[in-house]
């Protein structure tokens, strides 16, 4: 990731919040990995920009937005294939130069675009109370870190070969994924049936919003909005599992 990019203060005590549970369960590079695209999705996508700015609106100098839905719309709906694609060429040259650097995998960023990638900036954040804000932000950031968190317990399964590439740190995420994968069925388990069908589904998919709307014979803004409240639960889910199976101590 840029050495140089700077999160705004509100968005680094997020993702502080909302990392702080997996580093009691993964290898603290995969954690940092992981944070550093949660940092740069809540600091530059226009939802997460509305929800900061509606906290700190100097924000909105620093960061700003088209104020035309369709355009701040599209700016969503970019920014996480632009940093999937970024992080693409930051495993390619890893992988050719034989460097054992933790880069989030491909799925981690196909969950990404999936869940940020169709989320719309909200008006009701002026005017509703502070706390419901910061309430909204913390879930928004949970399912972002749920996403991620998905696509890298896929791609464990999916292509083993990639803890052999993310050198000592693939090997303590080996011996740390059992306990992950338990954390992550449990999660799953917790949600309504309706939505662990559909995660599923959208994971056999590879996160790819047309084979999801064929296996499901719905219109994308139906995929998009089952996706919106089954990775929001998720992520609730999840950080009550992170809660419950945190060491003594570090909870």
């Amino acid at each position: 990731m840029d050495e140089d990019f700077q999160a705004h203060p509100i968005v680094d005590a997020l993702v502080a919040a909302t990392t702080l549970p997996y580093r009691a369960l993964l290898p603290e590079e995969v954690v940092d990995g992981l944070g550093d695209v949660l940092s740069m999705t809540l600091d530059e996508h226009p939802l997460a920009v509305g929800l900061v700015a509606r906290l700190s609106p100097a924000l909105l100098v620093q960061v700003p937005t088209s104020e035309e839905p369709r355009a701040r719309n599209f700016q969503g709906y970019a920014l996480p294939r632009l940093q999937r694609a970024l992080l693409g060429k930051v495993r390619e040259v890893a992988r050719r130069e034989g460097r054992p650097d933790f880069v989030p995998p491909d799925l981690s960023l196909a969950a990404l675009c999936a869940y940020v990638g169709y989320l719309q900036h909200n008006e009701e954040v002026w005017t509703d109370p502070e706390h419901v804000v910061r309430q909204v932000a913390q879930l928004v950031g949970d399912a972002i870190m749920a996403a991620l968190f998905v696509g890298l317990m896929q791609e464990i399964d999916k292509r083993p070969a990639s803890l052999k590439e993310w050198g000592d740190t693939g090997r303590a995420l080996a011996d740390a994924s059992p306990r992950a994968r338990a954390v992550l069925t449990r999660a799953l388990s917790k949600l309504p049936q309706r939505d662990q069908t559909f995660l599923e589904a959208y994971r056999a998919c590879g996160w790819e919003l047309d084979r999801m709307e064929k296996r499901l014979r719905l219109h994308g803004r139906k995929v998009n909005e089952r996706c919106d409240e089954a990775v929001t639960r998720l992520g609730a889910a999840l950080r009550a599992e992170l809660a419950a199976d945190a060491p003594a101590g570090t909870g």
